[in-house]
């Protein structure tokens, strides 16, 4: 099973396109980091993976279940931990 798996994420946020058909996967044990300059979506795509910002096209599993899923069903795994700067 693939703990992470983010496929054709696009976001949108007003007329501002963050994420185009975005796809990566995380593997087990795996540390992932995401740099990028200023204003690129990395903190949009965190909050869009949690749940808490809504995307606009593709796919995102988390252990194997489809992320709404998760919230909806408040079954939402207590094994993720999110660092965020602030």
């Amino acid at each position: 099973m693939i703990p992470l798996d983010v496929q054709n994420l696009s976001t949108c946020l007003g007329k501002k396109n963050l994420h185009d058909h975005l796809s990566f996967q995380m593997t087990s044990g795996e540390i992932l980091g995401i740099v990028g300059g200023s204003g690129t979506g990395k903190s949009v795509l965190m909050a869009v993976i949690l749940g808490l910002v809504p995307f606009t096209t593709g796919r995102i599993s988390i252990l194997g279940h489809r992320q709404q899923d998760l919230f909806k069903q408040d079954l939402f795994p207590q094994k993720i931990g999110v660092t965020f700067q602030r």
